[in-house]
């Protein structure tokens, strides 16, 4: 029976060294080579892991920008696509008029105003003493969540079209998967929702406010949290 891991990228996969432990890519290799699919969720560009995947291709699907976006990667297709519109761009611009912003494009990443309208993702940086009394922006053109990174609260933002569900959804109906037969390795708050969608889920160790809403845990990204639950899949 063909089965499908979706494993977060940043926080999760990659340890301290920003890498990949070798024995986890051979894990990896291993079920790749016995049919199933091996998923990269990631809040980011799924651009920013063409490295990763250059000389050791390991990647079959990415989900990027929080489920906004869907690569095929062996055949470079886009099978789902949703930008954040004009107007919510500027809502974010106006909202948050003096802090720092970046704003993602497939390929780019910008600090600084744009005129570029094709913008998957806004991340704001909120100073120390906003954190705990912000208010998330969600409506029916936009959502947004809380993300740490070295020490630091983003709110990230992204279009309400789409997110992980359905584009974990869209790949299971692709791979005539069952979602019984897929496992998920998170470590983000943004990931939230694939979390409560996906009963065979994994949270790593170090992972923030999320860890607290799962039962099934696994070690932390620095010791190799993904491997150990990719191990028991055959």
């Amino acid at each position: 029976m063909k089965k499908m891991v979706i494993n977060s990228f940043y926080n999760t996969l990659i340890d301290k060294e920003d890498a990949i432990p070798l024995s986890t890519m051979l894990e990896i290799e291993r079920i790749r080579k016995s049919g199933n699919k091996f998923v990269i969720l990631t809040n980011r560009s799924a651009e920013e892991l063409a490295f990763y995947n250059r000389d050791f291709p390991f990647i079959d699907y990415i989900i990027a920008f929080n489920g906004n976006y869907v690569l095929d990667v062996e055949n470079n297709k886009c099978l789902l696509d949703s930008k954040l519109r004009e107007a919510d761009i500027e809502l974010i611009k106006e909202t948050y008029p003096n802090h720092n912003k970046t704003f993602y494009s497939l390929d780019k990443s910008y600090c600084e105003d744009i005129l570029c309208t094709d913008v998957y993702k806004i991340e704001v940086e909120l100073k120390p003493r906003e954190v705990k009394k912000v208010e998330l922006i969600n409506n029916d053109y936009i959502k947004s969540s809380l993300f740490v990174y070295n020490k630091k609260t983003y709110l990230e933002i992204t279009s309400a079209k789409s997110n992980n569900c359905k584009a974990a959804e869209l790949l299971m109906r692709l791979e005539e998967i069952k979602k019984t037969d897929v496992t998920a390795i998170l470590g983000n708050d943004s990931e939230i929702d694939l979390l409560r969608h996906i009963k065979n889920s994994y949270v790593v160790s170090n992972a923030k406010e999320i860890k607290k809403l799962s039962t099934n845990k696994t070690k932390s990204n620095n010791a190799k949290g993904s491997e150990n639950v990719i191990k028991k899949i055959q």
